[in-house]
């Protein structure tokens, strides 16, 4: 649907403006409840405050695209979400796999800017790390739902799925080559800025981004870039509960 290119660019926008005022609310709200004199809510409950804000931000924006005229069904196809299949995961193991080479040279860059405009060190942070610390058992669990399903399937759909179906038409005019490699860049900055961990982070996400949206081009379907994603935040996740917990 060549015509209807723009109408993904504003669903990628109304996601990721979504996103970013829900998943505050609930902190928001808390603070005005402690404000108002009340115990802090515990952060189980902060945690599935934000995993519905993760799902409200979706649907706001997917209904977004249905008022724009087209149903639900071509919008998911368009952006590459199929029925999973076995094969979806076989891929996704493949997807994490050739991710690991561009993580490793997105960590030495991120180890020469920080040499050059750091201490030298990589140092990142996220907010998921308080959460593990601070959360009881549900709280870990719905720590591992927002980080190794929610992510992983909402910013898939919309990064590699809108965004990127997005700029590979916008650049069309660059020939198939041209245009998946300045869409591939494009998009996997942007995905990486828009985390937490800070700009000298940004090769090592970026380098993950860019194996998740050239798998999202070679199998024409977010599907095994979603396996892969959660495989790699899982491994993240479980890392720092081996780390912060024990």
């Amino acid at each position: 649907r060549p015509d209807w290119a723009h109408l993904y660019a504003e669903i990628f926008a109304v996601w990721l403006l979504g996103y970013m005022l829900f998943t505050r609310v609930p902190r928001m709200l808390a603070q005005w409840w402690v404000d108002a004199g009340h115990e802090r809510p515990s952060m189980d409950v902060l945690l599935l405050a934000s995993v519905v804000a993760t799902v409200v931000a979706a649907v706001v924006a997917l209904w977004w695209g249905t008022r724009r005229g087209l149903p639900l069904r071509a919008i998911l196809e368009d952006m590459g979400l199929r029925a999973f299949r076995f094969t979806d995961i076989l891929w996704g193991v493949v997807c994490w796999a050739m991710a690991l080479p561009l993580l490793a040279l997105g960590l030495l860059l991120a180890a020469l800017l920080s040499t050059i405009f750091g201490n030298g060190k990589i140092q990142a942070s996220h907010p998921i790390q308080q959460m593990v610390e601070s959360s009881g058992t549900l709280g870990l669990f719905l720590t591992y739902v927002l980080a190794c399903v929610s992510a992983p399937v909402f910013e898939e759909l919309f990064f590699r799925g809108a965004l990127y179906r997005n700029l590979r038409q916008t650049f069309g005019r660059w020939g198939a080559l041209g245009s998946v490699v300045i869409a591939v860049l494009v998009n996997s900055v942007i995905f990486a800025a828009i985390h937490p961990q800070g700009l000298i982070f940004i090769p090592v996400l970026g380098s993950l981004a860019v194996a998740f949206t050239l798998m999202r081009e070679w199998r024409g379907t977010i599907n095994a870039s979603i396996v892969a994603h959660a495989i790699n935040n899982f491994v993240v996740l479980s890392l720092n509960v081996l780390m912060l917990r024990h």
